[in-house]
């Protein structure tokens, strides 16, 4: 799960969710597969140009867990968009704008995101 907040000064926190699967935007496709698209750079470019929110989040898991609760993907789709997702993050960001956090323990991650949100102020 991808969550984005906006810029909390605004009416408060604008949160966008986007499961991994579908519901991205072209661009966001275009980056998390750059080998499959032939003017990354391009796009890449363009990215600069884009709003980015303050704070955006991803947050996963082990595929075992994940697939106890959702069916729609595959154990190995799981591990491939994980790893795709941690190296955009990565690529394109670093904490506190762009975190990967492991959501094993819900009370320690809703501590982690609060810290986040907090930083921002």
């Amino acid at each position: 799960v991808l969550a984005s907040l906006g810029n909390a000064k605004d009416k408060g926190a604008d949160a966008a969710i986007k499961n991994s699967s579908k519901g991205d935007t072209p661009l966001h496709k275009a980056l998390k597969h750059p080998h499959k698209n032939e003017q990354e750079g391009v796009i890449k470019k363009l990215y600069r140009f884009v709003f980015k929110p303050q704070l955006n989040i991803f947050l996963y898991a082990k595929p075992e867990i994940i697939l106890q609760r959702k069916k729609e993907l595959s154990a190995s789709d799981i591990t491939s968009l994980t790893s795709e997702y941690k190296h955009l993050f990565n690529e394109l960001g670093t904490p506190p704008q762009y975190m990967c956090i492991e959501n094993i323990e819900k009370a320690k991650t809703i501590f982690k995101i609060e810290h986040a949100v907090i930083q921002l102020q």
